[in-house]
């Protein structure tokens, strides 16, 4: 008989991201990152994720949360503070969430990695003091392959 409630499997992934449209990086430019999540019987997944600062990737640690399933992978990324880029292409970090980040991807069994495609909705932040400002719509593309 198989345990629904058997130990969950630490997994290790390391990947990179990839903008469709960005004020300072290329297209191609890949911003690595470096997941570890628990998966269980239903395929539900949760865990932490870690961009490399040093290639342009966000300093906090994040939180993944979604499920893997025939193939395919669903989950949200969410970072403690918003970062991102002014008007000017100036970094900017300030001490509210960052907006949720979808990721969707497939499993490409050439490459032995799931990619995909990442997305963050438009959102509006108010700060007391310096008003409100909208993000846009971004996107790209993204992989990961298992270390462990």
């Amino acid at each position: 008989m198989i345990s629904l409630f058997r130990k969950r499997e630490v997994e290790i992934w390391d990947g990179s991201y990839m903008y469709d449209e960005h004020p300072v990086y290329s297209r191609d430019y890949e911003v690595p990152f470096a997941i570890i999540f628990s998966r269980n019987f239903f395929g539900n997944i949760t865990g932490k994720v870690h961009d490399d600062v040093s290639k342009g990737g966000m300093k906090d640690e994040g939180k993944i949360k979604g499920n893997i399933s025939k193939g395919g992978i669903r989950f949200i990324k969410r970072m403690p503070k918003f970062e991102g880029r002014d008007d000017l292409g100036n970094p900017l970090q300030l001490n509210i969430p960052h907006p949720l980040l979808h990721y969707n991807g497939t499993y490409n069994q050439s490459q032995n990695q799931y990619e995909g495609i990442w997305e963050i909705d438009p959102a509006i932040f108010h700060i007391k003091g310096r008003g409100s400002f909208k993000t846009g719509k971004s996107r790209g593309r993204w992989k990961m392959r298992r270390r462990n």
